[in-house]
């Protein structure tokens, strides 16, 4: 049994080997983190954390009455919920920068997010907003000698009368698979929902209207990777950057 996500998925066709020591073997490196300060990684769990909250704090609004105006008030409580909770990683010297700068970023670019939405539903009916929308399958995706099932963690997906809409938020870089991977996951078709990555650092916003991942294409990877004999390594050596199994697949000796 295979439990397949955007993640998995991603390591599976960007090294067979990898994602054979991790997600089969369950080989994980034993990491004891004792990192305290500011990072690239914390700042992003950080802002899915916060747009996480924003959406699920909107949700009854949006839904009942389609109203879409943040209250800033109970943006900043929110914010300042957060930055109790991981004061630890927070370095008292920042606080300042983290309320008067990222903070404020934060604010600004997530009021003018949620007054795009407003526009671009004001003739529709949202009948569904939904923050991290999870979903795990039930029902088999392949059934090829193992039984592959599909699950994730969507950011925010939205259901109209009119149609479907996915967002992914991003600090960094993208992965070109995810949202594809998360409207077959959904709704059972690639094409089934319109997307879009949303930064909330920069405030801009992307549209993703050509498809790099289809049902057909997973299925045919997967039945490769169950039926081979051989699991290939990465071909491009930016793959292996940091990669835990270094040690193992000793791919610079190839």
């Amino acid at each position: 049994k295979i439990n397949l996500g955007t993640y998995d998925y991603t390591d599976l066709h960007e090294c067979e080997y990898k994602y054979y020591l991790g997600r089969m073997l369950k080989i994980n490196r034993i990491k004891v983190n004792l990192e305290r300060n500011f990072s690239p990684k914390f700042l992003g769990i950080l802002v899915h954390e916060f747009l996480e909250q924003i959406g699920r704090m909107k949700k009854d609004e949006i839904e009942k009455e389609q109203y879409f105006i943040l209250n800033r008030k109970r943006v900043e409580k929110e914010l300042g919920y957060l930055l109790r909770k991981y004061r630890y990683k927070i370095p008292v010297h920042l606080d300042n920068y983290f309320k008067e700068v990222l903070f404020e970023l934060f604010i600004k670019n997530t009021e003018e997010f949620y007054k795009y939405l407003e526009r671009t539903f004001k003739d529709v009916h949202v009948n569904k907003f939904s923050s991290e929308a999870s979903k795990y399958s039930t029902v088999p995706f392949l059934h090829e000698k193992i039984e592959v099932y599909l699950r994730g963690r969507v950011d925010l997906a939205v259901e109209t009368n009119m149609g479907k809409y996915i967002v992914d938020y991003k600090t960094g870089k993208k992965n070109e698979f995810q949202l594809d991977f998360y409207s077959i996951l959904l709704y059972g078709n690639e094409e089934a929902a319109e997307k879009m990555i949303f930064n909330p650092m920069s405030g801009t916003k992307e549209n993703a209207t050509k498809i790099i991942l289809t049902i057909e294409i997973i299925k045919e990877k997967l039945t490769n990777f169950i039926n081979t004999t051989y699991y290939s390594k990465a071909e491009k050596k930016g793959y292996c950057k940091n990669c835990d199994y270094m040690g193992i697949c000793r791919k610079e000796l190839d």
